[in-house]
């Protein structure tokens, strides 16, 4: 295991982390490697800015993330959402955690984002 990523756990660990999330961090941390064909301590901060904003350009990540934000999802919820799950005639999505069923109001931005 590298020194940088043995710290990373460690520092997840302190943070107090589930083992999911520090499981999903470091895959994050694996893509932007693997993107950049270098170990994550060789990749400069403009390299880093540039991987982000390609990934916020993107119009499914970017459509992703407005939805998540917009509703107020738990990450594991957005992650789960499917396109089926969202209802634009009655303005609402579907959200099921197998524990957990319920339906939640899309607002505007949603809506616009997602429609029919």
């Amino acid at each position: 295991m590298s020194a940088i990523r043995q710290r990373m756990i460690e520092d997840t660990q302190l943070h107090g982390y589930s083992a999911k999330t520090q499981t999903a961090y470091l895959g994050a941390v694996r893509g932007l490697a693997g993107h950049y064909h270098r170990t994550p301590e060789d990749i400069t901060q403009d390299e880093l800015r540039s991987y982000f904003l390609s990934l916020v350009k993107t119009p499914t990540v970017r459509m992703a993330l407005t939805v998540i934000y917009a509703c107020g999802l738990r990450l594991s919820e957005g992650l789960q959402l499917k396109a089926q799950d969202i209802d634009s005639a009655r303005m609402l999505k579907c959200l099921d955690n197998r524990a957990h069923f319920r339906y939640q109001v899309l607002t505007r931005t949603e809506n616009a984002v997602h429609p029919d």
